[in-house]
């Protein structure tokens, strides 16, 4: 029987969060079939042991991709959702869970030409969602068209040509699919009935600023929508507002050195940072998240500009 919905994942590395993710697909409740295929871009943990079960347990219509290499998440993705035969083709992330009645959500308000985007929130299980450098993410319109709850019909991907390979972070490449599909003259809808609960890292400076490293491709997304980058970037040559105080505020440091007058080059980075743009902390842990998030917002204009070497397109 061919499947009415089929989800597709692309996974590298989380065995455990990928086990909770199939458990929850498991659970939907659809008024139709539903096939699973999952790409593991060849992952180095207990990811095909946990596919191997899970396609052993006979309780998915789940079918497994392998890869040799590394190549990213969106590469991962149109491998799926080109084995895939369902004429809605859901993706979500391995770091999500999607609630029960997720893909029926989806499935009632699909059609042709139609790009479905869910409600996104941190799975209330989980602690840590303030802390000042937690990651989770919520979704509450059908603007960036997160991959970790969107429905495209699958005659559109096949129309789009998929997710562009050239993204081979988790960045960037999501809205860049939705805006062609808008450009090629779909329509976004948002679905809040069709939830996904998000996985919330806890705070860790480390893993923020490792973090960081994913944002290498944002300046190829700017190169490809420069209409649109204006909705999403602060300005034609920066990224975040908090990018071009961050870089002063740095020439400051280094100036003080020689002359401590240059300190007064930090203050417009450090109002941004406890005013317009906070730090997620209470004002007495100031005096240390303060100067870790200066090092994550200098880390992350170092990452863009790499990107913006690599694309040709400047953006810091």
């Amino acid at each position: 029987m061919t499947p009415t919905v089929s989800v597709c994942v692309s996974t590298f590395g989380r065995a455990t969060r990928l086990d909770r993710l199939l458990a929850a697909l498991a659970r939907q409740d659809l008024g139709g079939t539903l096939e699973v295929v999952v790409y593991d871009d060849a992952s180095t943990d207990d990811t095909a042991a946990v596919l191997a079960r899970w396609q052993q347990s006979g309780r998915l219509a789940l079918t497994v991709l392998h890869g040799e290499v590394n190549r990213g998440p969106a590469y991962g993705r149109n491998a799926a959702w080109q084995a895939a035969h369902g004429e809605l083709v859901l993706f979500t992330d391995d770091d999500c869970q999607p609630a029960r009645g997720w893909a029926g959500a989806h499935l009632a308000a699909c059609a042709p030409g139609r790009v479905t985007v869910g409600r996104t929130g941190p799975d209330p299980a989980q602690a840590d969602v303030d802390g000042p450098f937690s990651r989770t993410l919520r979704v509450e319109d059908a603007t960036h068209f997160q991959t970790c709850n969107v429905g495209y019909p699958r005659a559109l991907l096949e129309q789009l040509g998929g997710f562009d390979h050239r993204y081979r972070r988790a960045a960037g490449e999501d809205t860049d699919l939705g805006l062609r599909a808008l450009e090629a003259g779909a329509e976004p809808v948002f679905v809040p009935a069709a939830l996904v609960h998000h996985d919330v890292r806890p705070s860790s400076w480390w893993a923020a600023l490792q973090e960081t490293a994913k944002w290498v491709d944002i300046p190829l997304f700017a190169a490809r929508h420069p209409a649109t980058a204006g909705t999403v970037l602060h300005s034609h040559r920066w990224w975040r507002r908090t990018h071009p105080v961050a870089v002063l505020a740095a020439a400051g440091v280094v100036g003080a050195l020689r002359h401590p007058v240059a300190l007064a080059a930090v203050v417009p980075w450090v109002r941004l940072r406890t005013g317009d743009a906070p730090v997620n902390a209470r004002r007495r842990h100031w005096p240390w998240v303060l100067p870790a998030q200066l090092v994550i917002d200098l880390a992350e204009v170092a990452t863009l500009a790499r990107g913006s070497a690599r694309h040709r397109r400047l953006l810091l």
